[in-house]
C-alpha cells in the first residue's frame, strides 16, 4: 500500500506544480503576463473551477506562505517539498481553507493573508516527502469542532490525463 501510495502521489503532484508557494518571504515569480484571478471571480462562471479551488489550502509556514490540496476525503494534504520538508516543518504548518475575500474587485486580493478563511489545522504528521521531486504528502490533524468535508477533495486517476494547450508553456 504505500509503494502504491507513494506512487499515486508522485502522479498527482505533477499536476500542483502551477498551485506550488514558495515559502521564503515574498518572493514570487510569473513567467509572461499576470492572468491570476481571485478564485472569487469564477463562483457564477465557471463553477465546477470554484467548486474544485475550495480543497486548495493557504499554508503558513515558519514565517513563509505556501498552497496546498486535499488529496481524497481522509485529509491528506499534498504540498511541496521546499514547503514541508520534514516532520519539524509539518508539525507546525498551519493549514487554512476558504482564505477568500468576497469579492473579486475588493482591494485585498493582492495583500497575502488578508482574506481570512477557516484554520482547519495547526499541525499535520508527515506521510511522505521527495526533496528531488520537490511533493509532500501529510495527514492534517484537524482542529476540534472542523469538518474538512465541506472543502471537497482532488483525486488521481489510473488513466492518462488529456492535454491541454497551454501557451505559456512555450515561453523562453
Amino acid at each position: 500500500m504505500f509503494t502504491t501510495l507513494k506512487a499515486l502521489t508522485i502522479l498527482a503532484v505533477v499536476t500542483m506544480a502551477a498551485a506550488s508557494g514558495d515559502v521564503i518571504g515574498d518572493t514570487e515569480a510569473i513567467c509572461g503576463t499576470d492572468q491570476s484571478l481571485a478564485s472569487v471571480a469564477l463562483k457564477d462562471s465557471e463553477t465546477t473551477k470554484y467548486q474544485l479551488a475550495q480543497s486548495v489550502a493557504r499554508l503558513k509556514i515558519s514565517g513563509g506562505w505556501c498552497t496546498a490540496w486535499l488529496w481524497g476525503s481522509e485529509g491528506h494534504l499534498v504540498t511541496n517539498n521546499h514547503c514541508i520538508g520534514s516532520a519539524a516543518d509539518a508539525a507546525t504548518a498551519i493549514a487554512e481553507f476558504g482564505a477568500e475575500c468576497a469579492t473579486a474587485t475588493d482591494p485585498n486580493n493582492g495583500i497575502k493573508g488578508a482574506c481570512v478563511g477557516t484554520y482547519v489545522s495547526n499541525s499535520s504528521t508527515l506521510i511522505i516527502t521527495d526533496p528531488t521531486l520537490d511533493f509532500t504528502l501529510v495527514k492534517l490533524n484537524v482542529n476540534h469542532g472542523i469538518n474538512i468535508t465541506q472543502f471537497g477533495y482532488l483525486q488521481a486517476r489510473d488513466s492518462a490525463g488529456t492535454l491541454v494547450p497551454n501557451p505559456s508553456a512555450s515561453h523562453t
